[in-house]
């Protein structure tokens, strides 16, 4: 009887652990999709960003 409650609980370990990782592949997905369009962006960001800096240094 041990044996298989230790299956079983094994069993329920790889199903939880696939479910994990269908997950983090839809996390690494989203960061994918920030990044590219944070990519196209980042140069007027950085623009903003300087500029902004150098209002409040000036002060």
């Amino acid at each position: 009887m041990e044996n298989e409650d230790l299956f079983t609980t094994i069993q329920a370990q790889r199903a939880e652990m696939d479910a994990l990782l269908a997950d983090l592949d839809g996390v690494v997905a989203d960061i994918d999709g920030a990044n590219d369009l944070l990519g196209e962006v980042a140069p007027e960001l950085a623009a903003e960003a300087r500029k902004a800096d150098n209002g409040i240094t000036g002060m």
